[in-house]
């Protein structure tokens, strides 16, 4: 192989590379927008388990915290969450709780995303069990 192996440094150096030899095939065509790519695409949700509940509980304002209705810009729910504790933290120590003074400034949204995730790691499979039950039972 010959060149400057720039590719080798990227943070995926295979995926750069792949989609380099992607763009090279479709550039070389007459028409490079009639080329069919066959490189995989990943796309992230935000936070699917909440997706999730907000789609099937009919949750307009969980729906727009996890960016399943249309809005200004992106939502970030782990920071929503995180402000919200926050807030009642505050309260909290403000009410004289020692507990709640030590935790000022300590909820970032890193902790409730770690929390958030496993919870709904945990609660999904029994939550979809639960509801194709009811959704069977009419309940």
């Amino acid at each position: 192989m010959k060149g400057s192996r720039w590719w080798a440094e990227a943070d995926d150096p295979w995926q750069c590379l792949a989609t380099c030899m992607e763009l090279k095939n479709a550039l070389d065509l007459e028409d490079p927008t009639t080329y069919v790519s066959s490189l995989p695409i990943h796309q992230d949700g935000t936070c699917n388990g909440l997706q999730h509940y907000a789609a099937l509980g009919g949750d307009a304002t969980g729906a727009q915290q996890v960016n399943l209705s249309a809005g200004d810009r992106p939502s970030d729910v782990y920071t929503h969450i995180s402000l919200l504790v926050e807030k009642d933290i505050a309260i909290d120590a403000e009410a004289g709780h020692e507990t709640a003074r030590l935790l000022m400034g300590k909820v970032s949204r890193k902790v409730v995303k770690q929390t958030v995730r496993r919870l709904l790691k945990n609660l999904m499979g029994g939550f979809c069990l639960f509801f194709l039950m009811c959704m069977r039972h009419r309940l």
